[in-house]
């Protein structure tokens, strides 16, 4: 298809995408922890009643 013939059909839509949760924004990241640390933030997180990932923000939020 060359650029004159371009379509207005397609591609993507306003608003599409997973949206934000929370007022702020977030990122992945990986890493790689022994399993008994693996164990403890699944525990301290279910104990809490809240994510892994809330755990840790909290966490590096106090230091």
């Amino acid at each position: 298809m060359s650029e004159e013939n371009k379509t207005t059909w397609g591609g993507k839509r306003e608003g599409s995408g997973r949206k934000s949760i929370g007022k702020y924004n977030r990122v992945t990241i990986g890493l790689s922890v022994p399993p008994e640390v693996k164990e403890k933030l699944f525990s301290k997180a279910e104990e809490e009643g809240i994510s892994v990932s809330e755990l840790i923000t909290r966490m590096v939020k106090e230091m």
